[in-house]
């Protein structure tokens, strides 16, 4: 019996086994991140419900500020740090990854310090009458801005020694956090919260997300000590310090297509609306978790490839993460619109409005995974520059249909602006590839 097995298992081909050893690793990922989007929803369906609908359009307001500005603040380093990892151990090269690390911790040891002594400002400025009445965004955004340096140190850390699945692990910690604060906030003090006590709960979820990603790092690698002093080679500074800000502009432009919408509606609309919009792009989220686990399980794969020069295996690993990721949108979004309206009414009354945005984000979606990962292999390949001019390009477009539909559809009207932008995204990322690569990302391509 056992040989028979054996002879099935040998005829399987090797591109089958290799997509089935794809999907498997992708699903164990995507089962990480399913446990930490469903954290996610809990934590805010909890606070819906403890701050209210207006209250919760503010503390989201407020918070897409906070996020925007903590990507101008990394100085895209944490994805370079990926990059850059991934590339040195691709050549062989312990030098290499010492030489990035320690240069990454010393730039955030420094932003570290200069965002210290502007909270210990904005603290002291509160104190006299005139000068600064509230400086809990200012506080909130240098805090965490101070713990995500912390987290993505480590998380690229572990991308970089595609421990993936580590990093993931890492990064459940924060929404667990987040949904048990909340939790226990609404049984004991009930409905009423303000958007000011929904920043401070966040602001603790994150703290113990940085501190878990440090401890699991720890863990997971043989950390060496000459990571974090200056090796004896010179840095190539202000070549990594041009390519992070590439790598943070890319990062804002992503942010700006996704969340460009929710600050439109906060200064075109209303908080209500701004609420049901925000609630409906969570669910596109939980659908697009699968799709961003295969592009991350693949990222680091990406950049050891062509750091090697093996062309072949590169269009081989696109073929195959377009596929595994358009199917997985696909399922996603079907099961999704099955249950969409007893999800949101978790959410409790006023959110009624989010289950006739939720299809057009997810059509959106899922017709920009037909498409694959252009993105992806123009960040990875250090051609962060082309893929920052198409995210450009794709954030005009987004806040041009935002500023003409959302006057007169409101919230629907930033559904629609944001799924014609990113369709647009995948669809010039798959040109660029073809032309500079000649590399087809889409589903459609032969591996």
């Amino acid at each position: 019996m056992t040989p028979g097995f054996r002879v099935v298992a040998r005829s399987v081909p090797e591109p089958v086994a290799a997509f089935v050893r794809l999907l498997t690793s992708a699903g164990l990922l995507a089962g990480l991140r399913a446990a930490s989007a469903a954290a996610n929803f809990a934590a805010l369906a909890l606070l819906a419900r403890l701050l209210g609908t207006e209250e919760y359009g503010r503390y989201v307001f407020w918070l897409t500020i906070a996020g925007m500005s903590t990507t101008v603040l990394t100085l895209g380093l944490p994805q370079l740090l990926t990059r850059e990892v991934a590339a040195a151990r691709g050549a062989g090269s312990n030098e290499g990854i010492a030489r990035i690390v320690s240069f990454v911790v010393v730039v955030f040891a420094v932003v570290a310090t200069a965002l210290t002594i502007v909270i210990a400002g904005a603290l002291l400025g509160s104190l006299f009458p005139g000068m600064l009445r509230n400086p809990v965004p200012l506080i909130f955004v240098g805090l965490l801005v101070v713990a995500g340096q912390v987290a993505t140190v480590a998380g690229g850390l572990l991308t970089g020694y595609e421990k993936v699945l580590e990093a993931q692990l890492g990064a459940l910690v924060s929404p667990l956090t987040l949904a048990s604060i909340a939790g226990m906030t609404l049984w004991i003090m009930g409905a009423g919260a303000h958007a000011e006590f929904g920043l401070s709960i966040y602001l603790m979820a994150a703290t113990a997300g940085a501190i878990a990603s440090w401890l699991i790092l720890r863990r997971s690698l043989r950390i060496e000590r000459a990571w974090f002093r200056r090796p004896a080679h010179v840095w190539p500074a202000r070549s990594w310090l041009f390519a992070g800000l590439l790598f943070a502009a890319n990062q804002l432009l992503v942010n700006g297509i996704t969340q460009l919408d929710i600050l439109m509606l906060g200064a075109l609309s209303t908080s209500s609306e701004l609420a049901q919009y925000h609630v409906a792009s969570r669910f596109a989220y939980l659908v697009n978790f699968m799709y961003a686990s295969i592009g991350a399980m693949a990222a680091p794969r990406l950049a050891r490839l062509h750091a090697a020069g093996d062309h072949c295996a590169l269009q081989l690993e696109l073929t195959r993460i377009a596929r595994a990721g358009f199917l997985a949108s696909s399922a996603g979004a079907a099961i999704l619109l099955l249950f969409v309206g007893p999800l949101v009414a978790t959410f409790g009354t006023g959110f009624d409005g989010a289950k006739e945005i939720v299809p057009v984000l997810l059509g959106g979606w899922v017709v920009m995974a037909v498409f694959g990962y252009g993105h992806l292999l123009l960040t990875m390949t250090g051609r962060v520059r082309w893929a920052v001019q198409l995210l450009l390009v794709a954030t005009l477009l987004n806040l041009v249909l935002n500023a003409l539909w959302i006057p007169s559809f409101g919230a629907m009207g930033a559904s629609w602006a944001s799924a014609v932008s990113v369709v647009g995204l995948g669809v010039g990322c798959a040109i660029v590839a073809i032309a500079r690569y000649r590399m087809r990302t889409t589903v459609l391509a032969r591996g």
